[in-house]
């Protein structure tokens, strides 16, 4: 090979990491070396009756993200929120996922114009044709956003279901991708939208972050689970979807969904009942990364908020319990919480530690895999695995009353703070070696409540 050759290859590789040093440094993280087709394939499927609209500016983490939907279905952009309407209006057949760059919201959350504009495209798109989507940015804007424009879920008997904005720790961290839509539901007699939020935690890489959008898309829990009718009906209140909530390369991820049961027409005007399915699902490095980390065990940790512990919440109920040592792949895990939700869920080859204390308003399982000695190809340490704990809230009535505004607000909430942890391990010459990572404070504050004046 003559020495010009080589020079000129030398050059080629030098240009083409100095630009790789530049997108690497103008984005916050990077598509992995391994074949896109999986996560195009997954895209394909969840925005298939979708077209998206993207409003306003955008940022690189938006930009990479729209690159990939280009792919896949239509991505029209529009300069300002009434530009969009018509289109709207003209594919009434077609789903329309609204994106927004955080900070775009941020400067148009205070304009009465652009709040305006939001309830206008919303009433257009009908109660449950419209997603909308944050990404990069001051992401919890879109939560202010559309509580500012009046946009929520109602239930049957039109209270009100209001978007929390207290939901992660501090106040004013963003995540990178923050979602909100809206789901029918109806359990044959009533009809109502429940709420489901998009909280895309942690990625590690921009293709873990673009696989949280059709993950949550195609996500629809049960209407009630495993319910045996009694009295009490509960009803699909709100789904907190925390994607990501850890996610760690090469080790895993941990992806947390919660669903939010609320009891309806149980005769007590004082109290209400609120049932959390907490759906843990871990993601071993070697299924998200292709490496060898395996999952070792996983904590879920729930208490109270302090100021309404004992006071106007009590876990009253949760489950499973303890089991002993570690179960066959046929055992099956049975959660029944207060007279009204029965549900259960397998748990192949783990232990499950109950940490839980009533008196400490603390609800904790530990679910300990057995990766040392369980199968390495089936077994749940080497595969993605989900458990389906639960637990109940019971919640009294507060009422709040402005005399001189002729205004009341009364409600029901449950307010529980959450905090989970996962460790990952893989195999040394002589021994295993493991890593842990502890999640953020996680807020799962719901509430269902009225307002009205005289």
């Amino acid at each position: 090979m003559s020495k010009v050759l080589i020079a000129a290859l030398i050059t080629a590789v030098i240009a083409l990491g100095v630009v790789v040093a530049l997108y690497a440094s103008a984005s916050p993280l990077w598509y992995s070396s391994g074949p896109q087709r999986v996560l195009l394939q997954k895209l394909e499927e969840a925005l298939k009756d979708y077209i998206i609209v993207h409003i306003g500016e955008s940022n690189p983490l938006l930009d990479e993200v729209m690159k990939m939907c280009r792919n896949v279905t239509q991505v029209v952009s529009f300069k300002d929120i009434e530009s969009p309407l018509q289109l709207v209006q003209s594919n009434a057949q077609k789903k329309i996922l609204v994106v927004f760059s955080g900070d775009y919201l941020d400067k148009a959350v205070s304009d009465q114009k652009f709040i305006n504009s939001l309830r206008r495209l919303h009433n257009a798109c009908g109660e449950e044709r419209c997603t909308y989507l944050a990404i990069g940015g001051k992401t919890q804007r879109l939560l202010s956003a559309l509580r500012y424009a009046g946009i929520h879920g109602h239930t049957s008997n039109n209270l009100t279901i209001e978007i929390s904005t207290r939901l992660w720790d501090p106040l004013d961290w963003n995540p990178p991708v923050v979602g909100v839509r809206f789901n029918p539901w109806t359990d044959g007699v009533k009809k109502w939208l429940a709420d489901s939020i998009l909280i895309c935690y942690n990625p590690a890489t921009m293709e873990s972050l673009t696989e949280c959008i059709p993950e949550w898309l195609q996500y629809k829990a049960p209407c009630t689970p495993s319910v045996q009718i009694q009295s009490s009906q509960p009803q699909h209140l709100t789904t907190l979807a925390y994607l990501r909530v850890i996610d760690s390369y090469p080790h895993g991820r941990l992806n947390v969904i919660i669903d939010v049961y609320h009891s309806a027409n149980d005769g007590n005007p004082d109290y209400d009942w609120y049932f959390y399915v907490v759906n843990i699902q871990s993601v071993p490095g070697k299924v998200a990364y292709g490496s060898d980390w395996e999952t070792a065990d996983h904590d879920a940790y729930h208490t109270l908020d302090s100021l309404d512990a004992g006071k106007t919440n009590w876990f009253v109920d949760y489950g499973p319990t303890t089991t002993f040592g570690y179960t066959s792949a046929s055992s099956i895990a049975t959660v029944s919480l207060g007279i009204t939700v029965v549900y259960t869920y397998n748990i192949p080859w783990i232990a499950i530690r109950d940490r839980s204390d009533f008196s400490e308003y603390r609800i904790e399982w530990i679910h300990d895999f057995n990766e040392q000695n369980d199968d390495s190809l089936y077994g749940p340490s080497s595969n993605i695995c989900t458990v389906k704990p639960g637990f109940v809230v019971e919640a009294k009535n507060v009422a709040i009353c402005d005399s001189g505004l002729h205004y009341c607000w009364t409600s029901t909430y449950a307010h529980v703070v959450a905090r989970y942890k996962i460790a990952f391990g893989h195999p040394m010459l002589w021994r295993w070696k493991y890593k842990t990572f502890t999640s953020p404070t996680i807020y799962l504050y719901v509430s269902n409540g009225r307002s009205y004046t005289w």
